[in-house]
């Protein structure tokens, strides 16, 4: 750091109360000279708090700032490191929660623009969003649209479908909703991404269909049929080891073969007990908008396949 920056960052640490004229002064002179070390970055997070609320541009030079230090000016350069993720989770999400949409726009970006990000970054940024919508206690579409996009992206960490660890924060996510979260957007997202995550946990081989599974085709699109199952799987599921993943026991998944294959040539199959079986699996006595969007999805996109994890999860 050369000694005019070590200056504003000291000026800016040392003071009690710096008027907005001067906090945007020194922020704004810092971001245009280019953040270099951690202590000038933890000082324009510092500014950040009090600047984000005023109109004008300091969320995008706010933003593009700290992306360019994360990615361009941290090893290895282009990359969400393990060390990023470490400072962004003591200093951007303190508490696991993220204090502004600035910030939310922060991880995202670094998200989207990153060439490789370390294990658990899509979770975690996935996690803020979802905390922000349940201290808001309603959904806000503009935060469900980023959590869409977010899930898309998740591939760059390696897995083509949605993981468990991003299923289990949409399921906790829509708990803590309850009612606040019975709005078509979120359980748009939330069908679409737990039940790729399902049909994937599901599949006795999902790289052999990792096209039809990819999560960009379920959650980034809007097709009304993202992994064009519908019909193929009528004749499907008792063909290969369906369900061995998630049953109780050999016995148990063949059952489910048997149940799924019948369900799918057959769409009377009672739709309380698929959803009995949502209700046993998020330990609530009655289910939303979202649960029964999820069920309703599955039946589109793959007839049978709650019957078979009800028949399979016991």
């Amino acid at each position: 750091m050369d000694l005019k920056s070590s200056d504003l960052v000291q000026r800016i640490q040392s003071a009690a109360r710096l008027s907005e004229a001067d906090m945007w002064r020194l922020a704004t002179e810092m971001c245009a000279d280019g953040i270099r070390t951690a202590s000038e970055a933890e000082a324009v997070l510092h500014c950040h708090a009090r600047l984000d609320r005023l109109e004008g541009d300091w969320p995008k030079r706010f933003t593009r700032a700290l992306r360019d230090y994360l990615l361009l000016r941290t090893e290895p350069e282009g990359e969400v490191s393990a060390d990023n993720l470490a400072w962004l989770r003591e200093h951007v999400a303190p508490q696991g929660r993220v204090r502004t949409k600035s910030e939310l726009d922060l991880l995202i970006m670094m998200y989207k623009q990153a060439e490789d990000v370390t294990d658990g970054y899509g979770v975690f940024v996935l996690d803020a969003l979802c905390e922000w919508l349940i201290a808001a206690g309603k959904v806000d579409g503009d935060i469900v649209e980023r959590i869409g996009a977010v899930l898309a992206m998740g591939d760059k960490g390696g897995t083509p479908w949605v993981s468990h660890a991003e299923a289990a924060v949409l399921l906790r996510t829509n708990d803590r909703l309850g009612h606040a979260g019975d709005d078509p957007a979120w359980s748009r997202v939330f069908a679409r991404g737990v039940g790729n995550y399902l049909m994937a946990r599901a599949h006795p081989n999902p790289e052999s269909d990792r096209q039809a599974l990819a999560r960009q085709n379920w959650v980034g699109s809007a097709d009304s049929r993202p992994g064009q199952y519908i019909g193929c799987l009528a004749l499907g599921f008792n063909k290969g080891r369906w369900f061995d993943g998630v049953s109780l026991s050999p016995e148990q998944a063949s059952l489910a073969r048997q149940m799924a294959s019948e369900a799918a040539n057959d769409q009377a199959v009672a739709q309380i007990r698929k959803r009995s079986w949502l209700r046993r699996r998020l330990g609530w006595e009655k289910t939303g908008e979202a649960d029964r969007a999820l069920v309703d999805f599955l039946n589109q996109e793959a007839p049978g396949l709650t019957t078979g994890l009800v028949v399979a999860t016991g």
